[in-house]
């Protein structure tokens, strides 16, 4: 008898539960999501697959800790449950706990090295804890039961060039490229790729044969006119960029982009054109600044180069960059004859950046010049010839003699 009352009310209650989750879909289907979380909550018995649905309802409505807390209950009981790890990690990224992601992908994937789903959300997670090699070694995993998966060669590829493997990158999109040869994604890669094997021709060529199967595709003509300005084919990265700009985009890093090839083509009001644009983007921008007085300089108005060269000492954090700004800012005090701040540059130049052996010769002839300090010069020619031994070149030469004449002039008292 007790059996049986037991049996009924097991029925009763699958059969109660089993409204309560019609109730739940009903809901969904209206867009009440918030009466089906509600809904959820007050139930009692739920099966897995509606608690799965909670914890995922709860991601979706920012409910991280709540998701989470669904989740790991039900790891809890069944550690391997494929969708509540999924679920978990999905959350777990959401709020920027990449390790425990990373954790719970790691075991999805272990468990079904052939699933493209668990094997491209683990390799991007460990692209994004800059696990690069460990991210390589997944794709090559998918890739052994995958092999000619347009996709996953191309990530593939990006994980082998930033591995100092940009050969056997260049052979895997090259690979795509046979299979796929209108794959634009294994175009516009491969592109890339050929500028920093110095393969610019090819490069070149790949990109145009892109842009003729898809000429409304701004996104190529992006990728084409970055590559010609890494290829310091700045003339054609202009014109590039023009077609760029004619298809809608004049955003800051296009213009940017467009104003330095100016620059570097030596057309200096043009470059002044675009990076006064993009200084009314982002006033703070270093290399904006910095090309903004290079173009002045460029056009010998001085004091606007000056102006740009200082704003951009403000913005610049690494020595190396700084080194930079300095020395130029000391070659334009030195245009307009003010020696004493061009030697203070030129002296903030090389404490950035005590390699750069033109500095040393700078501030040398700078000494001679203008504080006709020989004792002075004599150090920095000394310094700039160290790092110039064995060389040949005019300046060497100069410096060798100056040296000579300028140990004579000390012996003989000549200061």
């Amino acid at each position: 008898m007790l059996r049986i009352i037991v049996t009924i009310c097991m029925c009763v209650s699958i059969a109660f539960v089993s409204a309560q989750e019609q109730k739940v879909n009903l809901l969904l289907r209206k867009g009440e999501t918030g009466k089906a979380i509600q809904l959820l909550e007050n139930s009692n018995n739920l099966s897995i697959e509606y608690r799965l649905l909670l914890a995922d309802l709860y991601r979706e409505n920012f409910q991280y800790h709540k998701s989470l807390n669904v989740y790991n209950q039900l790891l809890t009981k069944a550690p391997d449950n494929k969708m509540a790890l999924e679920g978990a990690a999905k959350t777990y990224v959401k709020i920027g706990d990449l390790k425990s992601g990373v954790d719970n992908y790691t075991k999805l994937f272990k468990g079904d090295t052939t699933n493209t789903k668990y094997a491209g959300n683990l390799a991007a997670l460990l692209v994004k804890q800059k696990e690069v090699r460990k991210a390589k070694a997944v794709y090559a995993t998918i890739l052994r039961s995958d092999s000619l998966n347009a996709y996953f060669m191309r990530e593939y590829a990006k994980t082998l060039s930033r591995t100092k493997k940009s050969k056997e990158a260049e052979a895997v999109l090259e690979k795509a490229n046979m299979h796929y040869p209108k794959d634009k994604g294994v175009l516009t890669d491969l592109g890339t790729l050929y500028v920093g094997r110095k393969k610019n021709e090819k490069s070149d060529s790949i990109f145009k044969y892109a842009e003729k199967l898809y000429p409304n595709d701004i996104s190529i003509y992006r990728k084409h006119a970055r590559a010609l300005f890494s290829m310091k084919y700045y003339p054609l990265a202009i014109k590039c960029y023009e077609k760029v700009v004619a298809m809608g985009d004049s955003s800051f890093f296009v213009k940017q982009y467009m104003g330095i090839a100016n620059y570097h083509a030596e057309e200096f009001e043009k470059a002044i054109k675009h990076l006064k644009y993009c200084l009314s983007l982002n006033p703070m921008e270093p290399y904006v600044n910095l090309y903004l007085g290079l173009s002045h300089k460029g056009l010998k108005q001085y004091d606007e180069a000056i102006g740009f060269l200082e704003d951009a000492l403000g913005s610049f954090m690494d020595g190396q960059t700084l080194g930079e700004v300095y020395h130029h800012l000391a070659i334009v005090y030195g245009y307009k004859r003010d020696f004493a701040n061009s030697i203070e540059c030129y002296e903030k130049a090389f404490e950035m950046n005590n390699r750069k052996s033109d500095v040393f010769y700078e501030i040398a002839t700078t000494y001679e010049e203008f504080h006709k300090s020989k004792e002075k010069a004599l150090q920095y020619y000394r310094k700039y010839l160290k790092l110039n031994a064995g060389k040949k070149s005019k300046k060497v030469d100069y410096a060798l003699d100056r040296v000579h004449k300028i140990r004579e002039d000390i012996f003989w008292g000549e200061k």
